[in-house]
């Protein structure tokens, strides 16, 4: 006997499916309603910061943990995590001190995540269960991803194709969290982090 969320899972994918529109190579074209043709990272961060987060390249993954290092500096944060051991290797080498247990309490400044896709064309981050639980995205004031040139799709259609597995979980994440709902005044931070960071590696 099928469980029900075998049973879901088997109606969705029944389901007739619609089909995109989207850029086959890695430059946009004038035709499909995108700006003049520009490379993926520079239209994702061009995005990005259309929706109020903050977008760089980089050229090693050494190069992120010393703009971390820096950012820690100058930002004062005191506690940082990040649950990736290879990362961690290089932000401990660039004296960035980092907690690689998500605190209970969610009592912390910064998370580095990565995720599964970056969206050029609304500037989102596509994140899933498979990188890490959901209430780093809601618990820190700053929310930083690490993310490869590889990982940049031009479309949502291209961030779901490239997911593998079925995660129990994913979002995609378009600028910092924010709401207008109280008087019509803009509260940033309200449902999750007040500060959306993507740093690009142009190495991987």
């Amino acid at each position: 006997m099928k469980t029900d969320r075998e049973q879901i899972l088997e109606k969705l994918q029944s389901v007739n499916r619609f089909e995109w529109e989207y850029p086959e190579s890695n430059e946009f074209e004038r035709d499909t309603g995108f700006d003049a043709p520009e490379p993926l990272p520079e239209v994702f961060i061009k995005r990005l910061e259309a929706v109020g987060g903050k977008g760089y390249t980089i050229g090693t993954p050494l190069e992120f943990a010393d703009s971390i290092s820096r950012l820690a500096n100058v930002r004062n944060w005191r506690i940082i995590y990040c649950p990736y051991n290879d990362l961690g290797k290089f932000l401990q080498a660039s004296n960035v001190n980092c907690i690689k247990k998500e605190p209970e309490s969610g009592n912390y400044d910064v998370a580095i995540t990565r995720c599964e896709s970056l969206i050029a064309l609304t500037g989102s981050v596509l994140a899933a269960s498979s990188h890490t639980g959901r209430k780093v995205y809601t618990a820190p004031d700053v929310h930083v991803v690490y993310a490869g040139v590889s990982q940049l799709k031009p479309c949502i259609k291209d961030g779901f194709g490239a997911i593998q597995g079925r995660p129990s979980w994913m979002g995609l994440i378009t600028g910092p969290s924010r709401t207008a709902d109280i008087e019509k005044t803009l509260v940033m931070g309200a449902h999750g982090p007040k500060e959306l960071i993507v740093f690009i590696d142009k190495s991987c």
